[in-house]
């Protein structure tokens, strides 16, 4: 499934309350029924910080938003695609208002890979990287399968009480994460009941063995990104919140100029 993981931070200087402007911001995108109908989920997870010891668990980003394209939206979906070129270019005006940069530059297009389905409040990104090699001794596709065999490994160590969701997502080509300051060649979601199961699972001796099997090709200080998701857009799962946040964060006139007619 294709999807784009963007990592934002807010607009310096704002004193606009936060996370409810990234509320608005999402409500807006809502509000565009032509264009939301290319997506099939949508979620906003804020950034949760100082919950581990060390430099790999620090980062200056307020959020993470997950863009699902629908399978009607086409095998090669993602923000160039998009529907509603009217609806885009107010999203991309909202975004220099409300973010420090347009998504365009703080984001990867990625193909997700789900291992284990499920959900849970606390969803931690571990962005990982290749080790230096020429590239004849270490392609993409050898980076790949290890980080796929990282997932799975987490998969057969952890239950679905301790571990609720895997995934690992992969960047479509350079060029789609090339603006973004993540600097990852992988993304490994992993989902949690509470930020206290995410610890003791990455700081777990199994975590460690894990990590140190796929070692020759992941760098081993993967970036860490713990966060609190908010599901806002899931109809498979009865998940719909476009209207309540329409209600709460667009007044009436903006609703009207902003939806098709």
């Amino acid at each position: 499934m294709r999807k784009l993981l963007y990592f934002i931070r807010r607009r310096p200087g704002s004193t606009e309350p936060w996370p409810a402007r990234w509320r608005q911001h999402g409500a807006l995108g809502m509000s565009r029924t032509v264009l939301w109908q290319a997506l099939s989920k949508y979620s906003q997870c804020d950034s949760i910080r100082a919950w581990l010891p060390g430099e790999r668990a620090k980062h200056t980003f307020d959020g993470v938003g997950l863009c699902w394209f629908a399978e009607s939206a086409g095998a090669d979906a993602g923000p160039t695609t998009l529907p509603d070129s009217e609806g885009v270019e107010m999203l991309l005006a909202d975004e220099l208002k409300a973010f420090e940069k347009p998504v365009s530059q703080c984001s990867v297009l990625a193909e997700e890979t789900v291992i284990r389905e499920g959900s849970g409040p606390i969803k931690l990104f571990a962005c990982a990287r290749k080790v230096p090699q020429p590239q004849s001794q270490s392609p993409q596709s050898d980076f790949t399968a290890q980080l796929r065999r990282f997932a799975h490994l987490l998969n057969d160590a952890f239950d679905a009480t301790q571990l609720y969701r895997i995934s690992v997502c992969i960047p479509v080509d350079a060029s789609s994460h090339a603006a973004s300051d993540i600097h990852c060649d992988g993304i490994l979601e992993l989902s949690f009941g509470s930020i206290e199961s995410a610890t003791s699972l990455i700081t777990s001796p199994e975590y460690q063995g894990a990590k140190q099997t796929v070692a020759a090709v992941l760098i081993p200080a993967v970036r860490l990104i713990a966060t609190h998701e908010n599901m806002l857009f899931d109809p498979a799962s009865g998940i719909d919140r476009s209207q309540e946040l329409i209600s709460a964060h667009l007044n009436q006139s903006s609703v009207a100029s902003t939806s098709p007619v």
